[in-house]
């Protein structure tokens, strides 16, 4: 149904017109992080490119392309989280989660809107060659999706609670040798851009969040025009207000509550009575709460990095909870982008905003608790 609407009409509220016009630079002999900065980091920078250069240099053709594209990572994530549920909660729960998650509309739309497909396939992908003791596999996935925004790094506190110190910075460093793998060759072909891309995204002022409320930002997280990116000093000036909470403060303040919080898991992670499978479980949960605590920290939120947390949520929460909790979350998120701020309405924003952070902070309450069960027992999760 949708590969058969206008291209237009399909990616009407989503990015890909914004990605076309920066692949289109390409006709110039222009690329990203070599010739111009950009906000995102190299991997996805290159694969728009990529898939420009491989089209018909049409608007058509290239969203149909770069939709094919996104919707075989769409598919490799519906594969992979019906791999880690049937290892977590077996088999038919997995086939019922495949199902759920299939049907599911947000990560249907973003799969024609945005590319955060690929950042959920890398981090489901390190997960699931971890839990087959595929260590290094593993740690390129999460490099290599690092490189494509920076979400399955947040897989590092699982494997430090999961694997004994020699064996989790052997990781470490595997994690970062992709990275560098990546970035060097941009690195020496132009340094200043790169620096100022890879740099771009912690000089950003907050956007969509409750700290963009604080700020008094009404604004996404879109930064403007093409033009922009062939001026490094707009990515070191972008536009908004500075944070009225500084930085530094905010980051001190959850890295204490992450750390608190998986204080407390790491003993029960270890008790001699829970199973692997458990014990497999309680690391989803890990990453779950770790990146919950990212997005509560981030200055900025963008409504595709739901796609992230779905399948992390139906992973730990695989009954009527996690599936309820998905929807709800689903459709305050589409309330607030494209329902309202599409339309200019920027003044019931705030109240999606609150709602949102209100959601997330109860997620992590609940997949806590979740994490501090004996064993894992579907009754309890069904609750």
């Amino acid at each position: 149904m949708l590969i058969g609407m206008p291209a237009e009409g399909l990616t009407f509220y989503g990015d890909y017109p914004y990605f076309y016009d920066l692949a289109r630079l390409s006709d110039q002999g222009l690329w990203p992080y070599v010739n111009y900065w950009m906000e995102y980091p190299p991997v996805f920078s290159w694969i728009f490119v990529l898939v420009y250069q491989l089209t018909p240099h049409t608007y058509d053709a290239y969203v149909f392309a770069l939709g094919l594209v996104m919707t075989a990572f769409g598919t490799g994530n519906l594969v992979l989280l019906m791999r880690l549920a049937a290892r977590l909660h077996g088999e038919a729960t997995a086939i019922r989660l495949g199902w759920v998650y299939s049907i599911l509309f947000v990560p249907l739309l973003f799969l024609w809107w945005q590319f955060e497909a690929i950042t959920a396939f890398c981090l489901l992908l390190a997960l699931d060659q971890f839990f087959a003791r595929r260590d290094g596999l593993s740690a390129i996935a999460a490099g290599v999706g690092t490189m494509v925004k920076i979400i399955p790094a947040l897989i590092v506190p699982a494997v430090l609670l999961m694997r004994p110190l020699r064996r989790t910075l052997i990781y470490s460093t595997v994690l970062l040798l992709t990275i560098v793998a990546i970035i060097a060759p941009l690195y020496v072909a132009a340094p200043e851009t790169t620096s100022v891309s890879l740099a771009s995204p912690g000089v950003l002022k907050s956007w969509e969040t409750v700290w963009a409320l604080i700020d008094g930002n009404q604004r996404t997280g879109l930064l403007g025009p093409i033009d922009i990116h062939r001026n490094n000093d707009a990515a070191r000036n972008p536009i908004g207000n500075p944070p009225v909470v500084p930085d530094s403060v905010k980051l001190i303040v959850f890295s204490v509550i992450g750390l608190l919080l998986l204080w407390k898991v790491w003993k029960p992670l270890f008790e001699a009575a829970v199973d692997q499978r458990t014990r497999e479980y309680r690391a989803v949960g890990v990453v779950a709460i770790t990146y919950v605590i990212f997005l509560l920290w981030s200055k900025g939120w963008s409504p595709q990095w739901q796609l992230n947390l779905f399948p992390l949520v139906l992973l730990i929460l695989p009954g009527n909870w996690g599936i309820g909790y998905v929807l709800l979350f689903s459709l305050v998120n589409l309330a607030e982008w494209p329902v309202l701020i599409g339309r200019g309405l920027w003044e019931p924003v705030t109240a999606t905003i609150i709602l949102r952070t209100v959601l997330l902070v109860l997620l992590a309450i609940k997949v806590h608790q979740c994490m501090r069960q004996p064993n894992l027992q579907m009754d309890v999760l069904e609750g």
